[in-house]
C-alpha cells in the first residue's frame, strides 16, 4: 500500500483532525470502517467528546502490533492518534501528514497506548 495520497490531506481542527485521518488510513489498510468508534472525536473541536462505551470498542494491546492505532497524550491530557504500519506511525498534525518512527511521532507525549479495532466486534 502506498501512502502518497495521504500527504495531500490538510488538517483542520473542526473538519479533518487526527481521528478523521486514522479512520481513513485504518479503513484503507484493514477494510474496516471505524468511524462509528470515533464518532465523538469527529465532531468540531468545541463539541468533541469521548463516551465511556467508546473505549470498549477498541482492544488494547500491551505490545505494538501491525497495524495498530497509537493513542498518545501529554500531561495536559490532549489526545492524538495515528496508525502504526510498516514500522512507522502515519498521522496528521497542523503542520501536515507525517510518517515517522514511533519515538519521533510520540515525542512530547507522556503516554502512548496501542489498540486494534474492528467494527465486526463492536457492541454498542
Amino acid at each position: 500500500m502506498a501512502f502518497d495520497d495521504y500527504f495531500n490531506r490538510v488538517y483542520n481542527k473542526n473538519t479533518y483532525n487526527c481521528a478523521h485521518f486514522v479512520c481513513d488510513v485504518w479503513g484503507d489498510i484493514t477494510g474496516d470502517d471505524v468511524r462509528e468508534s470515533f464518532k465523538g472525536f469527529l465532531l468540531p473541536f468545541k463539541e468533541r467528546t469521548a463516551t465511556l462505551g467508546m473505549r470498549h470498542q477498541f482492544k488494547r494491546s500491551k505490545e505494538l502490533l501491525e497495524p495498530c492505532i497509537v493513542l498518545m497524550s501529554n500531561k495536559t491530557g490532549t489526545p492524538h492518534v495515528g496508525v502504526y504500519t510498516k514500522g512507522k506511525v502515519l498521522h496528521i498534525r497542523e503542520c501536515g501528514v507525517q510518517y515517522q518512527p514511533l519515538d519521533m511521532a510520540t515525542f512530547g507525549h507522556t503516554y502512548r497506548r496501542y489498540y486494534t479495532c474492528s467494527p465486526k466486534e463492536q457492541t454498542m
